[in-house]
């Protein structure tokens, strides 16, 4: 989920702009704080560092499985009606997204047929990291999507808040994403694999080729 500051509250803070983008915490994630019965509140920790707890309608959200176009409209408008903006920044943000952060490792593939997707990625420090070492896992983000050939974009969105570009490992097409992608999930934690300081809750210990024959394992023909 992609947070994206529309409306500056008197006082919050001098260190932001309209646009600054921000991200849930996920030890805390969206929860009902003690004495505000009706109101919902998050953590949410900005590109520049400030983290803060604040009520949800002060923000815009993108969920995962929506298009990158709606954060990119939501800049647009914010550019064309907002005098108080830094528009060189937000022009830098909105070229950002012409160029693709999602890359292939080298062994890449598409396998099966079906409406969904699984999908498997890590950032290059992972692989490089995992390579310094010899190890045979890194940390490896497992998730779905609801429709075949969204999988680039909807990694696209979850590495907005990073300095890395993602690495896909594997997209799998099937015709139960969500019973798929719990079973290979179900599996990686009855291993105890499952990475608890991850920035995310689909993170887990694995490789490539450890997803790509989990998920013909574990896919629904």
């Amino acid at each position: 989920m992609v947070w994206v500051l529309i409306e500056m509250p008197d006082g919050f803070s001098d260190e932001l702009g309209y646009g600054s983008f921000g991200w849930t915490i996920t030890e805390k994630g969206i929860f009902k704080k003690k004495g505000a019965s009706s109101h919902y509140w998050a953590t949410i920790k900005f590109d520049n560092g400030v983290t803060t707890d604040i009520k949800i309608w002060w923000f815009d959200f993108v969920v995962d499985d929506e298009h990158e176009r709606e954060i990119r409209q939501i800049l647009e408008e914010l550019e064309r009606y907002e005098s108080g903006i830094d528009k060189a920044a937000f022009r830098s943000m909105l070229d950002s997204f012409s160029k693709s952060r999602v890359k292939q490792i080298d062994s890449f593939e598409t396998i099966g047929t079906g409406p969904f997707e699984v999908y498997a990625y890590t950032y290059e420090s992972c692989l490089k990291e995992a390579e310094l070492n010899k190890a045979k896992t890194y940390p490896v983000k497992i998730g779905y999507v609801t429709n075949a050939g969204d999988s680039e974009g909807r990694v696209s969105q979850q590495i907005l808040g990073s300095n890395e570009d993602g690495y896909m490992l594997m997209v799998g097409r099937c015709e139960d994403g969500v019973g798929t992608e719990s079973a290979i999930h179900q599996h990686l934690k009855s291993e105890n694999r499952k990475v608890c300081y991850s920035p995310g809750k689909e993170w887990y210990l694995t490789n490539a080729q450890e997803v790509n024959t989990l998920f013909r394992e574990f896919r629904n023909p």
